[in-house]
Parts: structure tokens; sequence; C-alpha cells
């Protein structure tokens, strides 16, 4: 079960041997008030580091006849990234592709309505090139900033504002982020503490991506257009 920001702050002091604080969201001074500070940091440390599942979210959006679909920080605030290999047209059921710069160029000089396979990402704005047909639904998953969620009522949100908000993040992660980070800030040894942390969230990555079977036996190897299940792994 997801622990919440004050029995986060209530492990590292207990680790820490200071004493454990009753509050830390509203605190304006002393640990409390660090503490959540730099479970901040270490949140957004987290997230720059790999786009967790836990953090990931579906957003459905049905196409209008114009290029430019919406702004996405104005329509999910706490966007971060998008996953291209998740972009579908459920009302055509395929899937969609990012078009590079030439292929936006040409699909803009076409002279009639039509429809394309593909979208871009211009100027914080979700792209579907050419004077596409409006009415299709368009599904994707994106990975979001929103590492707290609401007990209550389920509302995500970029930072605590309760003592009870649970944190979606991995909770020895970001215990072990804070404490590095809390004796870098006094002046301590941190070292070991830093490579523990990374030791822990480097394996913590290789468990949290997903690496599909690799198969040749599949409509993409013969030419044919869905999905395969061919995973290469970056590293």
């Amino acid at each position: 079960m997801a622990m919440n920001v004050l029995q986060i702050a209530e492990a590292l002091t207990t680790r820490a041997g200071l004493p454990k604080p009753s509050s830390i969201v509203g605190a304006s001074s002393g640990i409390p008030a660090q503490t959540l500070a730099l479970m901040q940091q270490a949140a957004a440390d987290l997230i720059v580091f790999h786009d967790w599942n836990s953090l990931k979210k579906v957003h459905t959006f049905t196409a209008s006849a114009q290029e430019s679909q919406f702004n996405i920080l104005a329509t999910l605030p706490a966007f971060k990234s998008l996953d291209a290999d998740t972009v579908i047209n459920l009302t055509r059921k395929i899937p969609m592709r990012p078009a590079n710069a030439r292929e936006h160029t040409a699909i803009r000089l076409s002279p009639s309505p039509s429809w394309h396979n593909l979208y871009r990402i211009l100027d914080g704005n979700l792209v579907l090139p050419g004077n596409s047909i409006a009415g299709d639904e368009i599904l994707f998953e994106y990975c979001s900033n929103a590492w707290v969620q609401d007990k209550d009522s389920a509302e995500r949100r970029i930072a605590p504002t309760k003592n009870t908000d649970l944190v979606l993040l991995d909770d020895e992660a970001l215990i072990r982020g804070v404490k590095w980070l809390f004796k870098k800030e006094k002046g301590l040894a941190y070292g070991e503490d830093h490579n523990d942390w990374m030791r822990y969230i480097i394996h913590l990555r290789s468990v949290d991506t997903p690496k599909g079977d690799l198969s040749l036996n599949t409509p993409a190897a013969a030419g044919g257009g869905m999905f395969s299940n061919i995973y290469i792994s970056p590293e």
C-alpha cells in the first residue's frame, strides 16, 4: 500500500535519528519544512530519471477539422511526455505515428481534406497534419509530473497539499532520495547514500521498463501494419 507524505517524512526522520514530525504540509520552518522541500526535489529527480508507469495516464479527444487540436499544457497541466507507441485512432482502429518535418510540409500542400495516421507536437500543441476530417476519437498515454494523489478524491497533484496525500512514486526511492539530499544540505558526507539511491533507482527502472518477448512471427515482421512485440532496449 502506498505511503502518504507524512509517513515518508516519519520514515526518513527515524532513519536519520531525528524527532518525528507531526505535520509537514504547511510547515514554514525547521526540519518539517525542509523535509517537504527536499521531498519535492527528490520527486522531481525521480521523474526526470524515468517515465514511471505509476505516473502514466490516458487521454482521449475527438479530432476537429484543423491542424492544431489543443494546447497540451493547458489541457493536461501535469504533462511530462507522450508515449509515441500508444497513440491510436479508436474510430479507425489503427496506430498513429509522429510525422517528421518533411512529411508535415508535404501534407500542408495537399489541396483537399484528408485523413492521415500522423501527429506532431508543435509549439506546445498536439497537431494532426493536413486539413483533417473531424470526428475521429484519438487516444494516447502520457507520463505525468503529478506524483501525489488525494486519498479521498483520487485527484493527482504535482505537490502535496495534505499530509495524507498518497505518494505515487516508489516509497523507498523517495525516502532514499530525501536522505542523501538532506545530508548534502547539512554539509554531511552523502556520497555513499547517493550511490545507494542510484543503485536502487537503476534497478527499479529495469523492473519498471516493460520488455516484450522477441518474436519474428508478427504482422509487422510480415509487412503488416499492426503493432509488433519486438522491443529493443535503448541501454
